[in-house]
């Protein structure tokens, strides 16, 4: 895989599918793909061979690193509704707390006591 200094390691990419409810792991791929993206396709079928009275998946919690449009659509076209947040949703949330950190008022200055 890619390294962020530059050039490559030996290095996995380990996912886990989890049931909220139970928090009972039921999938746990382990590939050498560089990011999340590529990661929901194969989750998805494998979410679709477990047996039928486990249920039927309807929802999915992903971070913003699984966005995209081509995700959405399979997640979609499976009759799972996604639960997450596009990179610009993310990036705009990140901006909003630096500046509201910038805007926030400085402590006021305390006089430390000492015993004498």
């Amino acid at each position: 895989m890619p390294s962020a200094g530059g050039g490559f390691e030996q290095a996995y990419n380990a996912q886990a599918t989890v049931a909220m409810a139970t928090l009972l792991v039921v999938g746990a791929p382990v590939t050498q793909h560089a990011n999340d993206k590529q990661e929901v396709e194969p989750a998805v079928e494998e979410l679709t061979k477990r047996p039928e009275d486990l249920g039927q998946v309807k929802r999915a919690a992903l971070d913003n690193g699984y966005y995209s449009r081509h995700n959405m659509e399979t997640l979609a076209g499976h009759g799972i509704e996604p639960f997450t947040s596009s990179r610009s949703a993310a990036k705009a949330t990140i901006k909003r707390w630096k500046n509201a950190w910038r805007r926030s008022p400085k402590p006021p200055k305390t006089r430390m006591w000492s015993a004498r």
